[in-house]
């Protein structure tokens, strides 16, 4: 089963530090974590010839920020600055690849 491990997440820090685990499960290449970047990366595709390795930070902080329904981090963080929480769990499918058990 899968789980999401901030449903209401209020906190910049709590996803950069999901940001720093998605980049980290990518290049141990996680199956799951590989879906998530593929879904949510506009310049990945599951044909992309990009090396997952020469991804960065910010690649996993945008695609958390899009799965959040945020065009980018920036906008994700702006959110948030403003002391707005993202209440929606179906918010956070990015957590998706995290296994429950």
């Amino acid at each position: 089963m899968l789980r999401h491990t901030h449903p209401y997440a209020n906190n910049i820090e709590q996803l950069r530090r999901q940001a720093k685990e998605l980049l980290a499960a990518w290049r141990s290449d996680d199956a799951q974590a590989l879906v998530c970047l593929v879904e949510s990366h506009p310049r990945i595709s599951s044909d992309s010839d990009e090396d997952v390795a020469s991804l960065a930070l910010s690649d996993a902080q945008l695609v958390i920020a899009r799965e959040c329904g945020f065009p980018s981090w920036p906008q994700l963080k702006g959110h948030l600055d403003l002391g707005r929480t993202i209440r929606d769990p179906r918010d956070y499918a990015m957590f998706s690849w995290r296994d429950d058990t």
